[in-house]
């Protein structure tokens, strides 16, 4: 009964022999640990594998020069395969994320020269932010499985960042309201790429005790640098004339002119390993049966439960900017104090992938979920003190800002523990799909429950009284409810929801510890996987 509930042995033949995965890199990080009937168990410091010594008829008396090392935990390429530079990849992939962050705040930023120059109104506008949301989510699970299929992702990221640079580009032009909404669509099938697709790369070409802070550092320059670059440079740019044009469509126009040059370096200088491809795997059914399959796992259950409540907060504080203009907050401050909890963000994705990587390494199997639990503890007093603690006065917007940007700082459950968390419990080519579908369901769940929470909430249980006119208008007592009903819908619907992640995360404990090893145990007994394991023999020469 101990025996099953270790990894088998992982083999690869060679041309002396049969040699032992795993084996080079591990005499530093092998510490015992039990023994148990008679049986050793060795655990290794830093990766999620198990180590049982025990008699295996195979093994004995083999040569030293038959034990050949293979790829670390997370890597899929063959030993012979020639060397990847990481480095030069990652970088183009984080300018690939800087511009992609530009191009996600491009609307938010133009919305108000968009209803000045064009007549939109403010559902028009949200109708264009919707359509290019639900389309990411949607066709991320085709994108995933494309990338999954062994398309080489480089061409991928080339083609995705072509293709929404043009986009972008003839939105720079329209003026016609119908056809904003068809190319932001498109942009949006175009930008649903990106996550999957870089997920498949990045952990297929990371060792496990970098593989956070790979996630981290392309989140930070997404939102720390991306998406603040665009919410300060397009918002002053947008309502100004620049050399005859509107300001929104050179803002525009020059983010989709990087997005369209950024393509020949992704497919020049991204370096891959080769991977067979097999278009026949790609398919609507093949996907759908992925899914199902995914769904059997408890431990992405309780990930994708704690997303779509997770999502919800992060729904809901699009309803800051009309908190802060009812407590008197200019529209250019509360830009501000929302780009203070973007930056903190971004710093927050590497500083919780550095934690989660470190904590991976003194506890491989728990040390994730528990960094994911700490950053949920810390986010609940910090998101209810910004809305119930600071009174709501505009003369307090630094204090707003400071905590929003330490909300933001402790906000790193994705880099700490979802994302490397999923690499774990599939095969290698389902990550790009299982990353994909987490993104979809959680996203469009949540992004509805969010706002149409703190509506009703506001209206329902805090005295909310909707008003026809802007705050400028308003009496005083007016905004003040307003306010106050606001602030506690806000907290509510932020405090709840990360409580209940607290609770899904706590599950991980008992459900992925179980899956790793038995993702282990399935593998092939010859060949190399990203679930590797060693047995070595008993003897006392070992």
């Amino acid at each position: 009964p101990h025996r099953r509930r270790h990894p088998r042995p992982m083999l690869r033949r060679s041309s002396s022999g049969v040699g032992i995965s795993g084996l080079t890199g591990f005499d530093s990080g092998i510490k015992k640990s039990a023994s148990l009937h008679g049986i050793h168990q060795f655990e290794p410091l830093g990766l999620r594998r198990r180590v049982l010594s025990e008699s295996t008829p195979d093994l004995r008396g083999l040569p030293s020069s038959s034990l050949q090392p293979i790829p670390e935990l997370g890597s899929s390429a063959a030993a012979s395969a020639p060397p990847v530079d990481n480095r030069k990849s990652l970088t183009l992939i984080c300018l690939l994320a800087v511009i992609d962050g530009m191009d996600i705040q491009l609307l938010p930023a133009s919305f108000k020269a968009l209803e000045q120059d064009l007549g939109l109104r403010p559902t028009n506008l949200a109708l264009l932010a919707v359509c290019q949301g639900y389309a990411m989510c949607i066709s991320g699970p085709m994108w995933g499985s494309i990338a999954d299929s062994g398309f080489p992702r480089k061409w991928l990221l080339a083609l995705g960042s072509a293709l929404w640079g043009t986009l972008t580009l003839l939105l720079a032009v329209t003026t016609d309201f119908q056809m904003m909404v068809v190319l932001r669509t498109l942009n949006g099938v175009a930008l649903g790429l990106l996550t999957p697709v870089i997920q498949s790369f990045i952990a297929e070409n990371s060792p496990p005790s970098e593989m956070g802070f790979n996630f981290g550092i392309i989140d930070f320059c997404h939102m720390a640098i991306g998406q603040t670059l665009a919410l300060v440079a397009v918002s002053a740019a947008a309502g100004q004339q620049i050399m005859g044009f509107a300001g929104w469509r050179v803002a525009f126009a020059a983010v989709a002119v990087m997005s369209i040059v950024m393509a020949v370096p992704l497919v020049m200088c991204i370096d891959e390993q080769p991977r067979p491809w097999r278009p026949e795997s790609i398919s609507m059914t093949s996907e759908l049966w992925k899914f199902l399959s995914f769904m059997r796992k408890p431990t992405f259950l309780a990930l994708l439960a704690q997303g779509i409540f997770g999502t919800i907060p992060t729904a809901a504080m699009s309803f800051t900017t009309m908190y802060f203009a009812y407590i008197g907050v200019s529209g250019s401050l509360a830009g501000l104090v929302t780009s203070f909890k973007i930056i903190g963000t971004g710093i927050g994705a590497v500083l919780g992938g550095v934690i989660g990587d470190a904590m991976a390494v003194r506890s491989p199997l728990y040390g994730r979920t528990l960094t994911a639990q700490l950053s949920v503890l810390l986010s609940i007093p910090t998101g209810a003190a910004v809305f119930l603690l600071v009174p709501a006065v505009a003369d307090l917007w630094p204090v707003h800002a400071g905590l929003f940007f330490l909300l933001g700082l402790v906000h790193w459950t994705s880099t700490a523990c979802n994302r490397p968390m999923l690499v774990e419990i599939v095969e290698s080519d389902s990550i790009g799909s299982v990353v994909a579908w987490q993104n979809c369901v959680e996203h469009m769940s949540g992004f509805v429950f969010g706002p149409l929470g703190v509506a009703l909430m506001s209206e329902l249980c805090f005295d909310y009284v909707p008003a026809k006119r802007s705050a400028a208008f308003m009496t005083d007592w007016e905004k003040a409810v307003n306010a106050t009903a606001l602030g506690q819908a806000l907290a509510v619907c932020t405090s709840i929801p990360w409580a209940l992640c607290f609770g899904f995360y706590a599950m991980l404990h008992f459900t992925y510890p179980a899956e790793v090893i038995a993702m282990s145990e399935r593998a092939p007994l010859v060949g190399s996987s990203k679930h590797q394991a060693y047995e070595a023999p008993s003897s006392s020469g070992q």
